[in-house]
């Protein structure tokens, strides 16, 4: 009886494990497929928002059998080098960028489409920022309504001619833009 037991407990094991192998290659399989998803629209906005010719591509890659990560590598002089190794501050604040708006793509199709950034250009040069702006402008432009992914976005900064950067680009291309500068704790006025 024991024995058979003992069978019994040696069968549900190695069933158990071939559950285990099977679940693994299907999450392999997956996180390479979302992967091969997010590719693409990474690249595109990272170059909308990189304006430095020193970086030929930028790429995501997956590393680890057992527990795989989503790495970003930077093609430079035809080498492949970790882009934490080779990209100043402010190009990491676009890859980031670019990552974030790259998830904000992927839930288009959500019906909440608002987004909070506090103070996301703090560390980016003048013509990283430009294109920044210019791609929120296009995406939140009425023009791309049926398409943007974006409905809504919060936009905070200390930056006062920024303010005035963001304000000018979202009115000059009939961007609905509401300006609440904070004057105390819980205190502020609307401008327009």
């Amino acid at each position: 009886e024991n024995n058979q037991e003992y069978e019994k407990l040696l069968q549900s094991k190695e069933s158990l494990l071939k559950i285990i192998s099977s679940l693994k290659k299907l999450k392999s399989q997956w996180d390479k497929d979302v992967l091969f998803k997010v590719i693409e629209p990474f690249q595109k906005i990272y170059r909308r928002t990189n304006r430095h010719g020193n970086i030929n591509n930028i790429d995501l890659e997956m590393t680890g059998t057992a527990n795989p990560k989503a790495k970003i590598a930077v093609d430079h002089l035809n080498q492949k080098i970790s882009a934490t190794n080779i990209l100043s501050a402010g190009q990491l604040s676009v890859v980031s960028l670019s990552i974030f708006l790259t998830v904000a793509m992927g839930q288009k199709e959500d019906t909440f489409k608002c987004y909070f950034m506090d103070d996301p250009i703090q560390t980016m040069d003048d013509l990283n920022i430009l294109a920044f702006i210019d791609l929120l402008r296009t995406e939140l432009s009425p023009e791309n309504e049926m398409t943007n992914f974006m409905d809504q976005l919060f936009f905070t900064t200390c930056d006062d001619s920024l303010e005035k950067l963001i304000a000018y680009k979202m009115k000059s291309f009939g961007v609905d833009y509401t300006h609440f500068h904070f004057t105390g704790y819980g205190k502020y006025q609307i401008e327009s």
